[in-house]
């Protein structure tokens, strides 16, 4: 259960965010362009954790500043009461075509969302708990109803090799992460700027 947690986390961590790069992953400095519309410098995105019958959990992802090195994105937990009980840094940036999460804090980096998908499109990175993730693109148009809306989304089929299971991640191209559902619980969007 951990490790989902932490799959859960990072995920969360890295919604929704990015800085445009022709270069590879390795270069020490990324533009601060986006033609992403939900990768933008003041957008925010509210998102409920919902398991076993019950919202347990909310989330504010804000987006911040480009240093070069990507977005900074806060995300503050709450309790189901509304209680703040956390906030993670991490960033955002787009390398490739892809949007990838960063944290400064482990040098991990996974990418979350392709930009120009193509149905049976697959790559792989290093998870946070060092096992294979391996993600696919299933779906180009699911129309998904969420709290925040319905919305039209990318579907991505998301295996970490270290944990039981598998998750499907719903991205809207103007909107960002609009549902997660890991069978046993979904992270479902319920507002955005």
């Amino acid at each position: 259960m951990k490790k989902l947690k932490g799959l859960f986390l990072f995920g969360l961590a890295t919604l929704s965010v990015a800085c445009s790069n022709d270069n590879d992953s390795s270069a020490n400095a990324f533009s601060c362009e986006s033609d992403i519309p939900f990768v933008q410098t003041g957008r925010s995105f509210d998102l409920e954790l919902f398991q076993l019958g019950a919202v347990v959990q909310l989330y504010t992802i804000s987006v911040g500043e480009c240093d070069g090195q990507g977005f900074d994105v806060q995300r503050l937990t709450r309790n189901a009461a509304g209680v703040a009980v956390g906030t993670v840094q991490s960033k955002i940036r787009i390398n490739n075509g892809y949007v990838e999460g960063f944290s400064p804090q482990t040098g991990i980096t996974q990418r979350i969302f392709k930009k120009n998908a193509a149905v049976g499109d697959v790559w792989e990175d290093i998870g946070i708990s060092g096992g294979t993730i391996r993600q696919q693109i299933i779906d180009l148009d699911s129309i998904i109803t969420v709290p925040a809306g319905t919305f039209s989304c990318v579907v991505t089929k998301y295996d970490d090799e270290s944990q039981l299971g598998t998750s499907y991640m719903f991205y809207n191209a103007q909107v960002g992460q609009v549902l997660q559902d890991a069978g046993f619980y979904e992270l479902r969007l319920t507002d955005h700027n």
